[in-house]
């Protein structure tokens, strides 16, 4: 690899110029390389198959799939846990609001709780708060690496590939008019009474498929030849891709548990259950409470 090329740079420029870009490329190189081709029956009439070229479009398209998956995933990710940190940053605020042992009035006037709330619920809800903001300041920046080291070459890549799909497809067009020229003129040449008018047929027909082979077997033969290669330099690029995503994740979960492992110190914070088991948990206590309150009494029997 060149000194300052990433991998995916090197990637794309070991490739032939010629494959990314859709353009027709000099046919004359490879207008004798030889074809393995088999032949697909269709009544009597033949199909141009290429098993070696089936095998690598296999593999290439299963690499579009790949690709694709990873950049959605890697996406969701990235804005997953940036909102979780923006909301639970938000929702520390919140729950500032709601322990809050004065109450504000419209009127601009404070009026103390008719129950003072106790001074430990206060101070944890003070920490938590705390914690959130502070983890929300540390991990979006890391979040943000996601972008650099992981979603902008996997779209580079995604976008490289395009490009060498539509090389991809402009061969299948080209095998296409190869094998129509080819049948139409073996049609005529097999023909016993052939007229005046089929002999000029079979005269344009022989240029029109000279031109159509080199066509065909011109793309065939550089996508044969092309496909390891870009085969071999997308692994060189996914494997730091995938090292990176880890860590990256890795580094963001150690920060989480080393900020949130001291909330559950205080006794306000439970972690060793999920969200429904701690929320079954305490909801005896509060039930009565809840239940007593006449605004949700009225509404539940309105329901």
């Amino acid at each position: 690899m060149r000194d300052g090329m990433s991998p995916l740079h090197y990637c794309t420029d070991s490739l032939s110029l010629s494959l990314i870009p859709p353009n027709i490329v000099p046919v004359w190189h490879y207008g004798t390389r030889h074809l393995s081709k088999t032949t697909k029956k269709f009544g009597c009439l033949t199909e141009t198959k290429d098993v070696e070229f089936q095998e690598l479009n296999t593999k290439f398209t299963s690499c579009e799939k790949i690709t694709a998956n990873l950049l959605a995933d890697v996406c969701k990710y990235r804005d997953n846990v940036t909102a979780l940190l923006n909301h639970q940053a938000e929702f520390g605020i919140v729950l500032a609001e709601v322990y809050d042992p004065s109450i504000g009035m419209p009127n601009g006037e404070v009026t103390p709780r008719r129950v003072q709330t106790a001074p430990e619920s206060v101070q944890a809800v003070d920490d938590f708060q705390a914690v959130m903001r502070e983890m929300r300041d540390i991990l979006l920046p890391e979040v943000d690496k996601l972008e650099m080291a992981v979603v902008r070459p996997l779209t580079e890549l995604q976008n490289n590939m395009k490009l060498i799909r539509k090389t991809i497809i402009k061969r299948d067009h080209k095998m296409v008019d190869y094998d129509r020229f080819r049948i139409s003129l073996k049609k005529l040449q097999d023909k016993k009474d052939r007229t005046l008018s089929d002999e000029k047929q079979i005269y344009k027909l022989e240029s029109q498929l000279e031109v159509a082979t080199a066509d065909y077997e011109g793309l065939n033969g550089l996508l044969r030849e092309e496909l390891p290669g870009f085969f071999y330099y997308k692994t060189q690029l996914m494997e730091p891709i995938f090292h990176t995503f880890y860590y990256l994740q890795l580094r963001i979960y150690n920060i989480m548990l080393d900020r949130l492992g001291p909330l559950s110190g205080n006794g306000y914070f439970d972690l060793s259950r999920d969200v429904v088991q701690g929320y079954e948990a305490r909801k005896p206590d509060t039930l009565a409470t809840v239940e007593s309150v006449e605004i949700i009494t009225k509404r539940s029997a309105a329901a």
